[in-house]
């Protein structure tokens, strides 16, 4: 995809989906270093949604970013259930 926009927002996604099933999951052999691997990965969603605001988008790619960004969780809900 060659819009940055939706490339952090497909990024954001891809680590919330580790996230949830890391914390699900708690692969790590001791509760320190699963706790360091949360918060590290929150940490860098957090980094990345902060990044959002700063792109530069002109206006004709709005309605596109915002018609992809919309269409995932529109999607992903009859899918999850």
């Amino acid at each position: 995809v060659g819009v940055p926009a939706v490339q952090l927002v497909m990024l954001c996604l891809l680590l919330l989906v580790s996230v949830a099933i890391q914390s699900r999951l708690w692969p790590w052999r001791t509760d320190a270093a699963n706790r360091a691997d949360l918060i590290m990965s929150l940490s860098m969603i957090l980094v990345i949604a902060a990044a959002g605001p700063l792109l530069e988008v002109d206006d004709a790619q709005k309605q596109d970013v915002l018609g992809i960004v919309m269409l995932f969780p529109l999607l992903g809900i009859p899918i999850a259930c």
